[in-house]
């Protein structure tokens, strides 16, 4: 058998973590089947649908969705997540972490009514280059489902009364 010279070995460590973070890579860049249209909104609750349209600001950063002071999921870039709710009014919160304002919004649920929010981060805010806003818009329906058709599911936190 021939001489292996020791060092030989240590390019396969490498080589095999390159090849495992391109697979997490071109994982990661699969495309997403969007926004599918669920059941229809009963017509006891109202459907609530906040989403946040892809952005490369603060995209690694969930935001946390809160109805009434509870957390109810969290969203990321590029996600929406659908809340069945009792209907009346209700104070939606989205808090996306560290150095970012909240944003607030009063919603009133109709029952068997879909209700559609998009949130957005402000970037041309000249107030504090260290502080991110964002702010919460109402979108009608069409409007919304044309933002949404590339969007996947934010996180859900499992369901309580809201």
């Amino acid at each position: 058998m021939g001489h292996v010279p020791a060092q030989a070995g240590c390019w396969r460590l490498p080589r095999r973590l390159a090849l495992c973070l391109a697979s997490l890579l071109l994982a990661g860049c699969a495309t997403s089947p969007g926004y599918q249209p669920g059941d229809p909104t009963p017509t006891d609750k109202g459907d609530l649908y906040v989403y946040r349209p892809p952005s490369f600001f603060k995209f690694l950063v969930p935001a946390d969705v809160m109805v009434n002071g509870t957390k109810v999921g969290q969203l990321f870039s590029g996600s929406y997540l659908r809340l069945r709710l009792p209907p009346g009014r209700k104070r939606v919160r989205i808090a996306p972490g560290d150095f970012a304002i909240n944003s607030e919004v009063d919603i009133r649920i109709k029952p068997g009514q879909a209700r559609f929010y998009r949130y957005t981060f402000d970037l041309d805010s000249p107030d504090d280059f260290m502080i991110i806003k964002g702010h919460i818009e109402a979108r009608d329906k069409d409007e919304a489902l044309d933002d949404m058709k590339t969007l996947r599911p934010g996180y859900l936190q499992p369901p309580r009364d809201r």
